[in-house]
């Protein structure tokens, strides 16, 4: 049987009183884990959808018909770059990897 901290005095949060991702586990396990399946969703569409977008409007036939087509293409690599920096971070507060010690990653994610 797990024994929980009792607070002695003063009002603490529950926050102090389970640290780290374990309040979500102990607490609502449900919502951690829908958490988790939307953010792998929306990572996955989002990659994939703005990849194509990007390669669709850098072709040169697209540039040249529509002025628009390099500010979309911009938007969409833009996209891309945030979603795969955003990737790493959902590792870490989602589901415990750190990466963050890496010598590389350290520096991009900073």
């Amino acid at each position: 049987m797990t024994s929980y901290p009792v607070p002695t005095g003063g009002a603490t949060s529950v926050f102090e009183r389970y640290p780290g991702s374990l309040l979500y586990q102990r607490f609502i396990p449900h919502a951690a884990r829908f958490n988790r399946v939307t953010i792998l969703v929306w990572l996955i569409v989002g990659l994939v959808g703005n990849s194509l977008s990007s390669v669709i409007w850098l072709q040169r036939r697209m540039r040249r018909h529509n002025s628009s087509a390099i500010y979309i293409a911009a938007l969409s690599v833009n996209c891309v770059v945030f979603l795969l920096i955003y990737s790493l971070n959902a590792l870490k507060f989602q589901f415990d990897v750190h990466l963050y010690s890496l010598p590389v990653v350290c520096q991009v994610a900073d």
